[in-house]
C-alpha cells in the first residue's frame, strides 16, 4: 500500500461502506415520475425542459443532466442510477473531507462521512432519479464549503474562484429546491464560519449578491416559462407560508428529531416508537450532547456547530414551506418520507463530529479515540448486515413496463408491413398515483411509447394511439411527439383499433 493510500484510510473506509450500502440502487427501475421527466424531455423543446419549473423547483441543472443521459443512454434506468449512486459516493468524499477541515480529525471524518453515508434515509433521495438533483445539489454545496473554509486558512480568494463559487450555488439552486436553502444560508454559514479578517465581509457581501441574483433566475424564469410555454409557477403563496407558519415549525421540528434518529440509529431507526414523542426522545441525548459541547466549545468551534445547525435548519425550513399546503392531513408523510431527508441529515453529521470533538479534546486518549471509531464501523458492519431492509429496486414499475412495451410490440408486429397501426390507448400504472392520475401529463402508454421508441414509425409502420378524451388529446396537441400520435377514435374506424393482447394481463386498460 503506497504511503498516500495510507494517509487516505479515513476517506477510503467510508467510501467503500457507502459503496456496499448503495450499489444496489443502481439496478433502481424508473418510479413515480422518473418516466413523466423522460417523457416531457423527449416531448418538449430543450428550452421548456430546461425553464420549465416543477412541483416548485427550479429544475435547469437536473433535466440537463437528463437529457444527457437521454441523449447518450436512451431510456437505460441503470445509466441514470449509477449516475446517483456515483454522486452520492463523491458526496461522502466530499463530507469527509470537510469534517476533516473543521475538526482536524481523520478519525472523525471517517466516522461522521460513514455514518451518513451508510444511512439508509438517503436512499429516498439517490434511489429515486426524479429527486436525485437534492443529491447533485450537495455537491455543489460541499465544494464551496471544503473551499470557503480553506479560503478562511488562507486569508486570501481570488475573484475567479469567487465567481466558481457563483457558479455552483446556481447549480445547486437549479437541481432542486434544497439548493434555494443552500443560497440563502450561505452568507449566515461564511459569517460563522470565517474568522474576523477582511476578508470575511467581503466574501459574505458576495455571497449575499450572489443570493440575490439566484433569487432573481428563480422567479425571471419561472416568469419567462409562463410567458413562453403558458407553465404557471406552482411554488405555495406567501400568504399560505405566514398564514401555516406554526405548521412549518411543527413540521420542522418533527424533521429534525427524525433526520437525527435516521443518521444516529441507521437502521435501527425503524425500532423508534413511530410518534413524535418517541423520535424527540430518541433524538434527546444527541441533542443534549451538542449543547454541552457548544457550552464547553471555543468561539470558533461554537459558531461552526451554529452554522451547520442553521443549514440543517433552512433545509427542512424549506421543504416544509414548500409542503405545507398538504399540513397537518399528511404531516405524517411530510416529516417521515425519506427524499426529504439528505441534505439536512448531512450537516447534522458534521454538528456531531464538531461535538464529539469537544469530547476528544477533554477527555479521550489517542488509543481510546481509534477504539472508540472501531467500535463504531463495527456497529455500521453489523447493522448493514443484519438490520438493514432490502432496496426497493421498483420491480412492480419494472414490470408493467415490460408487459406494456411487450403489448405494443406484439400488436405493431402483427400488423401488415406498411400499414398504419392504432392501438388502443391504456393507462400506465407504473408511473405511481401522483402521475397516473394526471393523463394530460403523462397519456398512459402513448407517453410511454415516445420513451422507449426514438420514432412514430416502427418497421415502417405509423404508429397511432387512440385516445377518446378530448382533453387528452387537446394538451397532447403541443408536443413534439404526442402531437401526431394521439388520435380521436372517431378518426378511425372501430375494426382497425388493436387492443392490447389479452393474454399479457396487463391490468391497465381504460
Amino acid at each position: 500500500m503506497s504511503r498516500y493510500a495510507r494517509r487516505a484510510w479515513w476517506i477510503a473506509v467510508p467510501l467503500v461502506l457507502s459503496a456496499v450500502a448503495t450499489f444496489p440502487i443502481a439496478r433502481n427501475f424508473f418510479f413515480g415520475d422518473d418516466l413523466l421527466n423522460l417523457y416531457l424531455i423527449v416531448n418538449r423543446p430543450l428550452g421548456q425542459t430546461l425553464l420549465a419549473p416543477y412541483g416548485g423547483h427550479e429544475l435547469f441543472v437536473r433535466n440537463g443532466v437528463m437529457a444527457l443521459l437521454y441523449a447518450v443512454f436512451g431510456p437505460a434506468p441503470a445509466a441514470y442510477y449509477w449516475n446517483a449512486v456515483l454522486t452520492h459516493l463523491a458526496n461522502v468524499v466530499l463530507l469527509a473531507i470537510l469534517i476533516r477541515q473543521l475538526t482536524d480529525s481523520e478519525r472523525l471524518a471517517c466516522f461522521g462521512a460513514a455514518l451518513w453515508g451508510t444511512a439508509p434515509v438517503i436512499e429516498g433521495t439517490i434511489g429515486w432519479y426524479a429527486v436525485c438533483g437534492h443529491a447533485l445539489a450537495t455537491t455543489c454545496l460541499l465544494i464551496v464549503l471544503i473551499r470557503l473554509v480553506q479560503a478562511g486558512r488562507r486569508g486570501t480568494v481570488s475573484a475567479l474562484e469567487l465567481a466558481v463559487w457563483a457558479v455552483l450555488l446556481w447549480a445547486a439552486s437549479t437541481s432542486f429546491g434544497v439548493g434555494l436553502a443552500f443560497v440563502l444560508v450561505l452568507p449566515v454559514m461564511a459569517w460563522l464560519l470565517l474568522p474576523a479578517a477582511p476578508l470575511r465581509p467581503r466574501i459574505v457581501v458576495f455571497l449575499s449578491a450572489a443570493a440575490v441574483l439566484v433569487a432573481v433566475f428563480y422567479v425571471a424564469a419561472q416568469r419567462v416559462a409562463a410567458a413562453w410555454y403558458g407553465v404557471s409557477p406552482e411554488t405555495p403563496a406567501l400568504a399560505v407560508v405566514v398564514r401555516k407558519a406554526f405548521g412549518v415549525l411543527d413540521i420542522v421540528a418533527n424533521q429534525l428529531a427524525f433526520g437525527t434518529d435516521q443518521l444516529v440509529l441507521g437502521s435501527a431507526a425503524r425500532f423508534v416508537v413511530e410518534s413524535w414523542t418517541g423520535a424527540a426522545a430518541a433524538a434527546a441525548p444527541i441533542g443534549l450532547l451538542v449543547v454541552a459541547a457548544m457550552w464547553k466549545a471555543g468561539s470558533a468551534d461554537r459558531r461552526a456547530m451554529l452554522a451547520f445547525l442553521a443549514l440543517s435548519l433552512v433545509t427542512y425550513g424549506i421543504i416544509a414551506a414548500g409542503r405545507v399546503p398538504f399540513y397537518p392531513q399528511f404531516k405524517h408523510l411530510l416529516v417521515r418520507s425519506d427524499r426529504y431527508h439528505y441534505a439536512a441529515p448531512l450537516a447534522l453529521a458534521v454538528v456531531l463530529c464538531l461535538a464529539l470533538a469537544q469530547v476528544r479534546a477533554q477527555s479521550l486518549t489517542a488509543p481510546l479515540r481509534t477504539a472508540a471509531l472501531g467500535a463504531s464501523l463495527v456497529a455500521v458492519i453489523i447493522a448493514l448486515a443484519t438490520l438493514r431492509t432490502p432496496v426497493s429496486n421498483h420491480e412492480f414499475a419494472r414490470d408493467l413496463t415490460v408487459v406494456a412495451l411487450a403489448s405494443m410490440d406484439e400488436v405493431i408486429d402483427g400488423a401488415p408491413p406498411g400499414e398504419d397501426v392504432y392501438i388502443a390507448n391504456q393507462v400506465f400504472r407504473g408511473v405511481g398515483p401522483m402521475v397516473v392520475h394526471v393523463p394530460l401529463n403523462f397519456p398512459g402508454w402513448a407517453a410511454l411509447f415516445t420513451v422507449y421508441y426514438p420514432s412514430n414509425v416502427v418497421q415502417g409502420r405509423r404508429v397511432f394511439f387512440v385516445e377518446p378524451d378530448d382533453k387528452v388529446r387537446a394538451a397532447a396537441a403541443d408536443g413534439l411527439r404526442s402531437a401526431t400520435l394521439l388520435v380521436s377514435p372517431d378518426d378511425v374506424p372501430a375494426d382497425r383499433v388493436r387492443h392490447p393482447p389479452s393474454h399479457l394481463g396487463t391490468g391497465t386498460a381504460q
